[in-house]
């Protein structure tokens, strides 16, 4: 009975994946995020941090009962929490650090002014600032959920992360949300400031913060999502029907859907720049059909398939070729002869492209600069290689009724890889190189046109200083 039903889903595999694609594609456009479940999604987010502050609050109160020559520690305190703990207005010890430079929690405006003069804030003590409630505040470069505990002539300041805030990010430094508070991505937290918000209130009821639902600019990230499984099915059922009839017909079919197809991805990359690091701009960008690497990828694919789909209908196509006339073969030879001839450059430009305008590393010998991307690539031009050696193949039929020996002997291909190894070794050290000495001489005009001279001419004093100094000199 399973066997059977398996049976009739293999033999059914095209419209059941046409139906796929449909409902996919259908599925994308609805609208999955009601405000009923971002009411939800606030609600849990306000549960957390009460729960996280009734913990942090725990440890604050043991603090205060803490004798007071002892120093606080607690075993597996959390990372997103900070306790500092302060006898009248000097800190005693504490339990993570504030990225502040100064902790003093009480200031008097004449002695402050004396002591820093070299400041032209008062803000630089954002400490002595805080209030006794529970409050949302800026420390630096991160925000914070903050309340005061004062026992007699001890104070604990006691904080909870939120999210950092730095001023320029870079691969080290980025600004996220605690991910302990399990936020979704959509949503972003903001001072209240803005009036179509959600409004978290503390566990002792004091307003702390905004939540803003982050909208993008078409459509939702999940209906995006949506699509491209919509794009897989599409190109599995025109694949699915090319396989069963292996018609010259059905050919032309999935060459229509595979153009129609690179369209559609292409608009579906552009809304997904922002969001995935492989369509940004900032990891790879030329123009056209290669604005990015997953554009570039996407390109490479294509190739791959469509030389993969005339592979798959290699048999018709020898049986069209070997009964035409001559005029026809010979205008059918030239076009498959095309074929590997554009894929040839296309390899060559594509290749000096990435390198040239991406900050990927090719250099096999960088190891500690290969990343994911490194890898994504060289797959994808093994894919390209293998589909110029298959259209190569292709090229047989238009030779006649005469043997002609196949590329897919061990002897042509081993030849071939040698021969595609030893050129993708010399363009990427080749263009690694140019790149390199292109970057340095962009550094070095730079640093002429900065040049002090002044400071030049300085020197040049000092140099003649020391050739006349007889103790330096000798």
């Amino acid at each position: 009975m399973i066997e059977a039903t398996f049976k009739e889903i293999i033999k059914r595999r095209t419209t059941i994946l046409w139906v796929a694609a449909l409902v996919f594609t259908l599925a994308s456009f609805m609208e999955f995020s009601s405000a009923v479940s971002l009411d939800r999604e606030v609600s849990r987010l306000e549960d957390v941090i009460h729960k996280r502050q009734l913990v942090l609050e725990q440890y604050a109160q043991q603090t205060l009962d803490l004798p007071d020559d002892e120093f606080v520690h607690f075993e597996e305190f959390p990372e997103d929490m900070v306790l500092y703990r302060y006898f009248n207005d000097t800190i005693h010890s504490w339990i993570n650090q504030f990225p502040i430079a100064n902790d003093d929690i009480d200031f008097f405006p004449f002695g402050y002014r004396i002591n820093h003069l070299n400041s032209r804030v008062v803000t630089n003590t954002p400490l002595a600032y805080l209030s006794l409630s529970e409050q949302y505040v800026n420390l630096g470069s991160a925000w914070y959920v903050v309340n005061v505990y004062i026992k007699e002539n001890q104070t604990v300041i006691a904080a909870l992360l939120i999210q950092t805030d730095y001023p320029t990010e870079n691969a080290v430094l980025s600004n996220k949300i605690n991910p302990n508070l399990s936020l979704r991505r959509q949503l972003s937290i903001v001072p209240v400031t803005y009036d179509e918000s959600y409004i978290i209130h503390g566990k002792n009821g004091g307003v702390l913060f905004s939540v803003l639902k982050n909208l993008p600019s078409t459509a939702e990230e999940t209906g995006v999502l949506l699509r491209w499984f919509a794009i897989l099915f599409v190109m599995l059922a025109l694949f699915a029907n090319l396989r069963k009839n292996r018609r010259v017909w059905d050919f032309f079919l999935l060459l229509a859907g595979m153009v129609l197809v690179r369209f559609v991805a292409m608009y579906q990359a552009k809304e997904l720049q922002g969001e995935l690091e492989i369509f940004s701009p900032n990891l790879y960008a030329d123009y056209g059909l290669f604005s990015s690497l997953g554009d570039l990828l996407i390109n490479n694919m294509m190739i791959v398939l469509l030389v993969a789909s005339l592979f798959m209908i290699r048999i018709s196509l020898a049986r069209l070729v070997l009964d035409s006339s001559r005029w026809f073969k010979l205008g059918m030879g030239l076009l498959f002869l095309a074929i590997p001839l554009a894929i040839v450059p296309y390899i060559h430009y594509s290749i000096h492209s990435l390198i040239m305008n991406s900050n990927i590393t090719m250099e096999p010998f960088r190891i500690s600069e290969i990343d994911i991307y490194t890898l994504l690539v060289y797959v994808s031009y093994s894919l390209l290689f293998m589909a110029l050696v298959l259209s190569l193949q292709l090229l047989r039929p238009f030779f006649g009724r005469k043997r002609v020996k196949s590329f897919m002997k061990r002897k042509p291909l081993m030849i071939y890889i040698t021969a595609i190894s030893l050129y993708t070794l010399a363009i990427v050290s080749y263009y690694g190189f140019q790149k390199e000495y292109d970057r340095n001489r962009v550094w070095t005009t730079k640093m002429s046109v900065e040049r002090d001279l002044n400071l030049e001419l300085q020197l040049r004093g000092f140099e003649k200083f020391i050739e006349n100094d007889p103790i330096i000199y000798t």
